[in-house]
């Protein structure tokens, strides 16, 4: 082969690796397939300079369909297909989950009605009474928009919609087509999102009161039938990204959230106490696959983990083996919730051969007692808790030949015969019951509790609080692993 050939194919070989690099670096996103989004003609504006933005950024393709919350609900639910569902009202999103039809939802902002009119308000109103008035021409949004649904609300709390609705000059699908008839002449007053009046030069707002009005809440929904989920939702963190998307938001007049920074792969740091280790370790890979970030996580024994917390490392999750290894850094957290409990019990190999049925008889003399390390773990001190609260602890101590700092390693020494009986919690041997026997602790108060919660100075509170309400839907896995749960019910 001479030099020539040899040449074009190095550079050909160039071509095609530095491609593959470009699109590897930027993503699935950067590979043409589009994502679909279904949106409420009213947040046009900033949803659609946003979407720019991200195709610019990342060489991606966002095609938006607009329409009245309600009309594209009913799209959506017809064609079942597309990507993201942006709603102006929360209701419609409530509807869309009864329905089967979305997934996870992140929260961008919110909206207010009011009352539109004619900059300078020429006809001089100044409340809902007003509209009742024959010089006001009123003119109302179809219930297919989330302002025609909150419009009818308002009207019928104050006792006024039908005559309203009755002597209403013009009705339209959607509010920006209703705040052009008001720039236009075509009608004097009209229910209006409050961020509509902003966005619309020429218009004027009247405030409604606070018993009659309340705001929206804008979210934007992945649905069930994405075709890839994890691009959906890296759109939908760049839409409720403080410094992406929800700038465009701010600009337009709308009242946003404390958004996340953006961050194309974010990165968390979560910290569980071993015993949840079985309950929450696939459910955290799952999210951080499905929504395409870096989760570490550090499963250990809590005094450990509390350990490296008080040398600095804070993690934006912390799911502890009881509340009590919570209590020393709880001013560091915030959103707890108490997910699960389970017993702290005696096991013992199958057959129970060497007779052990109470507490006391742990102070045997020449049995093999595996207790867990009192600083390294939740199960240690409130072992040795227990122990002293039945005057047991110096006389069982003498008898501990393992001094672990997680559950799952005396679990194991039972069960290859180098224990007689050890100390642990019930979801410690749940998946064991074959192979080992139990005796409960009586007389005490001996259940753990597992809290989690999200640090308060994460830099994503968003994803952190998105992970720990998927742990907490996950009722089955915890109960199939042993625990009593607490959370919220599924």
């Amino acid at each position: 082969m001479n030099k020539t050939a040899l040449g074009f194919i190095a550079a050909t070989l160039v071509v095609i690796v530095g491609g593959w690099l470009l699109l590897r670096e930027r993503g699935p996103a950067a590979s043409g397939a589009a994502l679909t989004v279904y949106c409420a003609a009213g947040l046009r504006p900033p949803v659609e300079a946003a979407a720019k933005d991200y195709e610019k950024e990342f060489g991606a393709r966002i095609n938006l369909q607009y329409g009245g919350s309600n009309t594209l609900l009913a799209q959506i639910d017809s064609a079942r297909t597309g990507d993201l569902y942006l709603a102006a009202d929360h209701g419609y999103l409530s509807q869309a989950e009864e329905k089967g039809l979305i997934d996870e939802t992140l929260a961008i902002g919110s909206q207010r009605p009011v009352i539109g009119v004619r900059q300078g308000n020429p006809k001089n109103v100044r409340a809902l009474d007003d509209l009742k008035r024959p010089d006001v021409r009123v003119a109302l949004c179809a219930e297919s928009a989330a302002v025609g649904k909150a419009s009818k609300a308002i009207l019928e709390k104050a006792g006024l919609w039908k005559e309203v609705w009755g002597r209403k000059v013009a009705e339209f699908p959607t509010v920006p087509e209703l705040a052009n008839a008001l720039k236009l002449d075509a009608a004097d007053a009209a229910i209006v999102w409050d961020a509509t009046v902003r966005q619309t030069r020429g218009l004027d707002m009247v405030a409604l009161s606070n018993d009659l009005a309340t705001s929206n809440a804008i979210e934007i929904a992945v649905l069930r039938f994405a075709k890839d989920p994890t691009q959906a939702l890296r759109f939908a963190r760049y839409l409720t990204a403080r410094d992406r998307g929800l700038v465009q938001f701010a600009k337009q007049g709308y009242q946003v959230i404390q958004g996340d920074p953006w961050a194309d792969r974010p990165r968390l740091i979560v910290f569980s106490g071993g015993v949840l280790r079985p309950a929450v370790e696939k459910t955290i890979q799952e999210f951080a696959a499905r929504e395409g970030v870096q989760i570490d996580t550090q499963f250990n024994g809590c005094g450990i983990l509390l350990g490296s917390m008080k040398a600095g490392m804070w993690p934006d999750g912390f799911l502890a083996c009881d509340v009590s290894f919570l209590r020393p850094v709880q001013s560091k957290f915030e959103n707890v919730v108490d997910l699960s409990s389970t017993r702290i019990l005696i096991a013992v190999p199958k057959g129970n051969p060497k007779g052990i049925h109470a507490l006391e008889d742990l102070a045997r003399p020449g049995l093999k007692v595996g207790l867990a390390n009192e600083e390294k773990s939740t199960l240690g001190a409130l072992t040795r808790r227990i122990l002293e609260q039945k005057g047991l602890y110096d006389r069982i101590r003498p008898n501990a030949v393992a001094d672990a700092a997680t559950a799952d390693l005396l679990v194991n020494d039972l069960m290859v015969g180098a224990l007689d009986a050890t100390i642990v919690y019930y979801a410690n041997v749940a998946r064991h019951l074959d192979k080992i026997d139990i005796v409960e602790i009586e007389g005490v108060n001996a259940v753990a509790v597992q809290p989690a919660a999200r640090l308060k100075d994460t830099k994503f509170p968003n994803l952190t609080q998105r992970l720990l309400d998927r742990i907490e839907d996950t009722q089955a896995v915890f109960e199939a692993n042993g625990f009593n749960w607490i959370g919220r019910s599924e």
